[in-house]
């Protein structure tokens, strides 16, 4: 799915680009990756967390464990990714967020996942009164096993693009 766009990017832009495999709601794992990329490639110039699970329930039927398989990703990786660039020093040129409408409109049994995206939009609007970047990007509506007939495209976190 990638190989035109890896291409385009080294062909047409002579980018530089690099898959690494990593668990952002871990935080030792995601600065191994950022401190890899730092060492061997340009400076990170952004990042682009699209963690996102989606489990719908009553709120009156959820267990913990549903609550917390459908936030954890979304906040985790929200907060180790803004820990790890939360200085002016070799800032980002940007740090974008994929959201949903839902953080805002709310949706019936999505109150996990609203709470997820409520935080990352309220963490970006820090970001941005600390003097740092930071954006969101509503989502659409995802589709039954939309993330399965994408290769896990919304479904995956996306750390690093060199400047």
């Amino acid at each position: 799915m990638f190989g035109r766009w890896v291409k385009f990017g080294k062909d047409k832009t002579g980018a530089t680009i690099v898959y690494h495999a990593c668990d952002l709601t871990d935080f030792k794992s995601t600065k191994q990756v950022r401190d890899s990329i730092l060492k061997s490639l340009p400076p990170i110039a952004g990042v682009a967390n699209g963690a996102m699970v989606l489990r719908d329930a009553s709120v009156v039927q959820m267990t913990f464990s549903q609550l917390s398989n459908v936030l954890r990703p979304k906040v985790e990786s929200t907060l180790n990714l803004d820990r790890l660039f939360a200085t002016k020093r070799g800032s980002l040129d940007w740090f974008v967020g994929f959201s949903s409408i839902v953080g805002t409109t709310g949706n019936p049994g999505q109150a996990p996942y609203s709470a997820g995206n409520v935080l990352l939009k309220t963490l970006t609007r820090q970001r941005r009164a600390r003097g740092l970047p930071g954006s969101t990007i509503n989502i659409e509506e995802v589709k039954q096993d939309y993330h399965k007939r994408h290769l896990g495209l919304l479904a995956h976190t996306h750390l690093g693009f060199s400047r």
